[in-house]
């Protein structure tokens, strides 16, 4: 993945792109912010900010959790600081076995004035570091940065150093080889503003040898050289904590992903819709047989499980028939069967047969049809007939006849 690298300024920046994490840079891009145009692709952005608006230091604590930490180091550091802590924000280090945290203090408005010029180029960094945390250490020496406009980085540990200008260094570096438990053997130093003497001023603050290289083309360079994920303080906790993007390189994949996220709103709302349909479905067949049952068995007035009910209903038709002898329905019925079927025009509503009778509605056409239909019965050897009611309905008639086998 590449890597985008900016230095912020006071009133511009340096940028650079590389291709992999450790290589460096083909070219350094300097100028106000508004003239960067982020890559292409995915890439991860690694921003320096001015170690001069950091306050690097630390306090003592008992060993906690780091959740514990972030919230009790802000207080702790009461009274080293002159403004109000709630107008400042703290990142936490690392906690040493001794308890000693280190931390980095910058005022919120100016952390939010970094946020903001990035995002006003497209960028949201990974991380926020002190530039002094980016510098190279090497052998365990403190390592210092000469830049234009007179400033001075310098780094005594892996979270800890300061930034200052020409006047205040002497004073700074006093201060703080006094606050460190080992004073440096030598201070390697990077010359980036070649107008001073910067190596004659850091033996003199310190009194231990320099050694000197020169800059390579821009002390930005010098930066990705030092840098390191594993040590420094990354600004963006808590409250500035950066927010996973799973989208990069000009959101190139937002049309899919929303393509995708309607596509699965979709399929789940279609499959909501099935279910309910089949749902419906279900009910509406489920209130047919319900509706079937009791036109088959009006004698049942409650109906809990038609399909067990049906199953009892069958089962009691069956024992009838088999205990009813020359009574029972089926041999009714095939002595009816002939008469039933000789009169073309008469259709049986309704058939039920109980206590050994027979009854059925039948629906005729006119009163010579049900005549008809009650002389073809009367026919049948070993039957009585009964004409239990007749009614008209529309064009037809529709009577109830009882049916039952006599000796």
């Amino acid at each position: 993945m590449q890597q985008l690298y900016i230095h912020l300024h006071d009133d511009s920046a340096s940028w650079a792109v590389c291709e992999a994490v450790g290589s460096l840079p083909a070219e350094v891009g300097r100028g106000p912010l508004q003239q960067l145009t982020p890559p292409t692709g995915e890439y991860e952005a690694i921003v320096f900010v001015p170690a001069i608006d950091v306050v690097l230091t630390r306090a003592q604590l008992p060993a906690q959790r780091r959740a514990q930490l972030m919230q009790a180091v802000p207080y702790a550091l009461e009274d080293q600081l002159i403004d109000d802590i709630e107008t400042l924000h703290v990142a936490v280090g690392t906690q040493e076995v001794s308890g000693s945290v280190n931390a980095a203090v910058v005022a919120q408005d100016k952390i939010q004035q970094w946020l903001q010029q990035l995002s006003a180029v497209g960028i949201e960094p990974d991380a926020l570091v002190p530039d002094v945390l980016a510098l190279e250490r090497i052998n365990g020496n403190w390592s210092a940065l000469h830049m234009p406009g007179d400033i001075y980085c310098l780094r005594s540990g892996d979270e800890s150093g300061f930034a200052c200008d020409a006047r205040s260094l002497a004073a700074m570096a006093s201060r703080h080889a006094s606050e460190t438990a080992q004073a440096p053997d030598a201070i390697d130093l990077v010359e980036c503003d070649e107008t001073s003497a910067a190596s004659t001023d850091m033996h003199s603050a310190l009194n231990v040898p320099v050694n000197t290289k020169p800059c390579n083309g821009d002390a930005l360079v010098s930066l990705i050289t030092g840098y390191s994920a594993s040590q420094g303080i990354d600004l963006r906790q808590g409250r500035y904590k950066r927010t996973a993007r799973l989208l990069r390189g000009r959101k190139r994949w937002l049309p899919a992903a929303v393509m995708l996220v309607l596509w699965f709103v979709l399929e789940m709302g279609s499959n909501i819709y099935d279910v309910q349909q089949l749902k419906a479905t279900a009910e509406d067949y489920q209130q047919q047989i319900t509706s079937l049952f009791k036109q088959t068995f009006p004698n049942v007035k409650r109906v809990v499980d038609v399909r067990k009910q049906t199953q009892l209903e069958l089962k009691a038709l069956r024992e009838r028939a088999q205990t009813g002898g020359r009574t029972g329905y089926i041999e009714l019925m095939a002595k009816l069967a002939p008469a039933l079927g000789s009169t073309k025009k008469s259709e049986i509503q309704k058939l039920s047969y109980r206590n050994s009778v027979l009854e059925m509605e039948v629906i005729v056409p006119d009163l010579q049809g049900l005549e008809n239909l009650k002389q073809a019965i009367l026919k049948v050897n070993g039957v009585e007939l009964e004409e239990r009611s007749t009614s008209a309905r529309k064009d037809n008639l529709v009577s109830l006849l009882l049916v039952r086998s006599v000796q």
